[in-house]
């Protein structure tokens, strides 16, 4: 069975949650409406992925067995290590203010890296533009993504 990681994408107005292979091949996919409380955003987080989890795998073995890490990108989230908590701003989510989403979902038993949306979506299509027929660096590197909010991401320099 190839590597399998979670990939959440928490917006304003809804939830992406996929289960996707090394190669990025999405293997299963769910998205629903964000809950305005973020305890009840992190309990289907965390159901949805145990479901896609269930449904894709042969084997009865728990999801920290077979899922290498999760990746979750947010409006208003602090990202890199020790990331995960919503900032006190977070003007398209209110009630999300301060919510610590990383303890939420240590249940999982698996490596969690939380990204800001905007960083998640830059990096994801810079990495995917150089994947696709082994294309060389393009930098600077831009991109914008508009939905509930817009944002954006600037990649300067990037390793070879």
């Amino acid at each position: 069975m190839a590597a399998l990681y979670y990939a959440v994408d928490i917006g304003g107005t809804k939830i992406d949650c996929g289960l996707v292979e090394k190669s990025g091949r999405i293997v299963e996919r769910t998205r629903y409406s964000t809950p305005k409380d973020p305890h009840d955003a992190s309990k289907h987080i965390r159901e949805a992925l145990m479901k896609m989890t269930k449904e894709y795998s042969i084997t009865s073995a728990p999801p920290h067995k077979i899922i290498k890490s999760a990746g979750i990108g947010a409006a208003g989230i602090k990202g890199g290590p020790g990331g995960g908590t919503f900032m006190p701003d977070v003007s398209n989510m209110p009630g999300w203010e301060n919510f610590d989403l990383k303890k939420s979902l240590e249940d999982l038993e698996i490596p969690l890296r939380f990204e800001n949306d905007a960083d998640a979506s830059v990096l994801g299509a810079y990495f995917h533009y150089r994947k696709s027929a082994s294309r060389p660096a393009l930098l600077p590197f831009f991109y914008i993504t508009a939905s509930t909010g817009v944002g954006g991401g600037l990649i300067i320099s990037a390793p070879g």
